[in-house]
Parts: C-alpha cells; structure tokens; sequence
C-alpha cells in the first residue's frame, strides 16, 4: 500500500505555523480522545453542527455556492465561539495535545487557523460518519 493510500486511511494532521514561528498539529481525534472529546464538545454541539451545511455538505445549500473544500466560515464560527468558547477551547485542547493556556492565548488570527485546521482534519469524520447517524 502506498504512503498515500495510508493518509486516507489515517491522515497524519496538519501543521499551523503561529506568528511566533512556534507550530502546532491539528490531529485527527483518536479512539482515546473521543471520551474526552466528546464530554468537552458536546454544550457546543448543536452550534457545530448548523455550521456543517453551510461548509461541507455536498448540495445543503442548494447549489447557492457553499465553499467546495468545507472550509469554515469565519463569522459563523466566531458566533458559535462566542456562545460556547470554553467548550471549543477544550476541544481544541484535546485535538492538538496542547494545554488550554497556549491555546486561549492564541491571538485570533492564529486561533482562526487552529479551529480551521482542527476542522478540516476531523470534519470528514463528522460530516460523513457522524451526521449521517444522528440524522436517523
């Protein structure tokens, strides 16, 4: 099997370059994070959720022009933090493996790309696995 192949199967992450040159890694969540994960997210859960359409779901805006590559729209994901941050910020927290302090102590343009590479790391997982399961 090609290096390739095995990304799909298990995508290694994607790197962040901060402002200060420091980098961390958006992963994608493991079986022994899910617990945690899933404890730290689920108050922000339904807000997530309604970002998905907009973002990623193939058709869900009905042809009106939704990003193709899922990725997340600014302004909603900033209405969704204002309402549930300390939720995200742990989440967050267990997906990159860095203490909340580093990441509360992000300026916004950097936070912004962690919550975007977090996203894309793990949204297939959700938007494809998830979703589908709780639509039922």
């Amino acid at each position: 099997m090609e290096a390739r192949s095995l990304d799909v199967i298990a995508p290694e992450g994607q790197q962040v370059t901060l402002a200060s040159g420091r980098t961390i890694t958006a992963k994608p969540i493991t079986l022994g994070q899910l617990p945690r994960f899933v404890k730290a997210i689920r108050p922000a859960f339904g807000a997530l959720v309604a970002l998905v359409p907009a973002s990623s779901s193939p058709g869900a805006d009905g042809g009106q022009g939704a990003d193709p590559e899922g990725a997340l729209d600014p302004v909603e994901l900033l209405t969704a933090y204002a309402d549930h941050g300390e939720a995200i910020n742990d989440a967050v927290s267990i997906v990159t493996g860095e203490p909340r302090e580093v990441i509360e102590g992000l300026n916004l343009e950097d936070a912004l790309a962690v919550l975007r590479a977090v996203w894309e790391v793990n949204q297939d997982f959700f938007a494809q696995r998830v979703l589908p399961l709780l639509a039922r």
